[in-house]
């Protein structure tokens, strides 16, 4: 695929923009530029940014309860946000496991199937919960 499909966007660390070592923007392409955005929508708070629809409600998430309610909603949250990424084809699988030793941060592991590609794109993403 190109960056026509993929596209491309200034890369960001975290949400701290990374530069080049010419002191310009560095830039992320391609797969790499799927993932960042994948990431971007889901930690950014739905409503958050003009764009109909763009980010997630993920935040709503908190720590303390039943793990397989929180769960249940995150994997909603999270087919929610990702629906809307024009990028993605479809979702091939989610994984949410509960980690560190207060089970305040969950893994997520994903798969998905871009557009026009028949190669799954797998990012595995540590999501800090309060309680």
């Amino acid at each position: 695929m190109s960056d026509a499909i993929y596209g491309k966007d200034i890369k960001l660390k975290g949400f701290d923009i990374q530069f080049s070592p010419f002191q310009d923007f560095a830039v992320i392409t391609e797969r790499n530029n799927l993932q960042q955005a994948i990431i971007s929508r889901l930690l950014t708070t739905k409503g958050e940014y003009i764009e109909a629809g763009y980010g997630s409600e993920i935040y709503k998430i908190m720590g303390d309860g039943n793990q397989e309610l929180i769960k249940t909603q995150l994997n909603g949250y999270i087919v929610e946000a990702l629906m809307q990424e024009p990028r993605i084809k479809k979702i091939e699988e989610i994984n949410l496991s509960f980690e560190g030793t207060n089970s305040n941060t969950i893994k997520i592991d994903l798969t998905v199937l871009p557009i026009d590609s028949t190669i799954p794109l797998n990012l595995i993403y540590p999501l800090f919960i309060s309680g």
